[in-house]
């Protein structure tokens, strides 16, 4: 129990005590179940980390409502037209203080072929201590066309209603541009929205078509659509003999849960922050990142803090993100490193776990050295050139014997 709680029964106890004050402008304790003023919710408890704080404030990521809201609009805002301006104001077709608008049907003129009355359905917003918000059917109101100049005999279309939970947020048509100018409608649907346990639409929509309207591919299209953050507050009807428009008005709605308690959920998955049963929110709603689409953790993966990326757990055996490998250990030197990428000189297959070999060099015959080309054989050294024989020298000739003198 914080400070401010804790003294403030006593205090107003001697306040009332003394004269000083009365019972009922005391102030209601915080944890005791029932909003009251200066509270922006009241779940029971005085528990932290469950929507509404130990002060009574609504915490980060949660969204309060209560059990049966009462519902005040403001700043009514025309979303639009469907059929023409022509006729005088019907009266304004809302719901009560409990209640939202859920639905149409039209009566169709079996002559003109186009709208001559509508009927507007409300229906009561109910809030489980879950958060689930229903929708029940409890009133309608009709108006419209006094069904003069042809425009009666008419057939009623089905009555068209939103989802359980769901409001009025705009309506579709097409002007039928006859017999009059600018003027009827014969096709119309209905868009609905979701509604959050704090009364407020979430964003979310479906349009649902009313059938038993000719002309759905004819005339000019049309739209009426709330602004965002509101939901349809009343219809009004612009008719004479038929109906030539139908004006839909959009507010903001407040919530009162005056001496209700609070019912609190987690804010959407995706919104950043962790709240509720979130274990996880990554600021999407994505899976295979690690934060599945309900904001779970996904099996392989970590998320340590909030609104940050998940990152994967390397070592436990399940290839995960950007982790290349992971063969069930963060130990380094096995193939797969201890960041989980494949070390160099191996290959790792499969992912829970991952199973490494180490690269086997290819055993390779070496290439056979180049023959050696042959040393040519020597030229054979070219015989000495026989020096030639010296011719003998001629025998000198004999001196000629001298002939004997005669005596």
């Amino acid at each position: 129990m914080n400070s401010i709680t804790r003294f403030a029964v006593p205090v107003v106890a001697l306040a009332v005590a003394l004269g000083l004050s009365s019972p009922a402008m005391a102030i209601a304790p915080c944890g005791d179940g029932a909003l009251a003023p200066g509270e922006a919710c009241d779940d029971g408890n005085q528990v932290p980390l469950d929507g509404c704080s130990d002060a009574c404030s609504i915490e980060a990521g949660w969204t309060c409502g209560c059990a049966t809201p009462k519902f005040a609009f403001v700043e009514d805002t025309l979303a639009g037209v469907i059929g023409g301006q022509g006729g005088s104001e019907g009266p304004e077709m809302g719901c009560g203080a409990r209640e939202v608008l859920i639905g149409l049907r039209f009566d169709f003129s079996d002559g003109t072929r186009t709208a001559t009355r509508t009927t507007v359905y409300c229906g009561e917003v109910v809030v489980a201590a879950n958060g689930t918000v229903t929708t029940t059917e409890t009133t309608n109101q009709t108006d419209g066309g006094g069904g003069c100049g042809g425009w009666d005999p008419s057939t009623p279309t089905p009555k068209v209603l939103c989802p359980s939970g769901w409001a009025v947020v705009g309506v579709h048509g097409r002007r039928a541009d006859v017999p009059i100018a600018n003027s009827l409608f014969h096709s119309a649907s209905i868009v609905c929205g979701r509604l959050g346990v704090d009364g407020k639409p979430t964003g979310e929509t479906q349009e649902l078509p009313i059938p038993g309207m000719t002309g759905a591919s004819e005339g000019v299209p049309q739209t009426a659509d709330c602004p965002a953050g509101k939901i349809g507050r009343y219809f009004q009807t612009r008719r004479g003999c038929g109906q030539d428009g139908l004006w839909l008005y959009c507010s903001s709605p407040v919530v009162d849960c005056s001496g209700q308690s609070s019912y609190c959920v987690a804010a959407s998955c995706g919104d950043g922050i962790l709240a509720g049963a979130e274990q996880c929110d990554d600021s999407n709603a994505m899976p295979f990142d690690g934060c599945d689409g309900a904001c779970q953790v996904e099996e392989g993966w970590e998320c340590k803090s909030q609104g940050s990326n998940c990152a994967p757990i390397c070592g436990d055996g399940l290839v995960r993100g950007d982790e290349e490998c992971d063969d069930g250990n963060d130990v380094a030197g096995d193939g797969c490193s201890d960041a989980c990428v494949v070390e160099e000189g191996w290959q790792c297959q499969g992912e829970a776990p991952s199973v490494c070999t180490q690269d086997v060099p290819e055993m390779s015959n070496p290439e056979p050295a180049p023959e050696s080309e042959p040393e040519p054989a020597p030229e054979p050294e070219p015989e000495p050139t026989p020096e030639p024989t010296p011719e003998p020298a001629p025998e000198p000739e004999p001196e000629p014997t001298p002939e004997p003198t005669p005596a």
